[in-house]
């Protein structure tokens, strides 16, 4: 895959650093993330330090459940990868089972 523009909602996480150093090779890259570049945010923070070399990859900002600006981004995207979600890294209680699964159907619909 060279030169496409490829979204990945939720990039910032694990899977989506690796990821998007992957593809940002030879493509460009958009990632949707709830939280830009902020102090709170670590998760962030470390994906634009591993990042930082990379200038064909962009950050978005979107709330993973509302249409907004970040949706011109789906338009004319030639791959879209989502990601987004609550963390599965947590006990596997009924209410953490409940927000998983909500995370992951609320991103999609949106």
């Amino acid at each position: 895959m060279n030169n496409l523009k490829i979204v990945i909602a939720g990039g910032t996480g694990f899977i989506g650093q690796s990821l998007c150093r992957y593809l940002a090779l030879n493509n460009k890259v958009v990632v949707l993330s709830r939280s830009l570049k902020s102090p709170a945010n670590n998760t962030y923070g470390k994906f634009d330090s591993v990042m930082k070399d990379f200038e064909n990859v962009r950050t978005v900002q979107w709330n993973g459940k509302d249409l907004g600006e970040w949706q011109k981004e789906i338009d004319g995207a030639d791959v879209v990868i989502n990601l987004a979600g609550k963390s599965v890294n947590c006990r596997y209680n009924k209410k953490n089972r409940k927000e998983i699964f909500k995370s992951r159907v609320f991103s999609a619909k949106a």
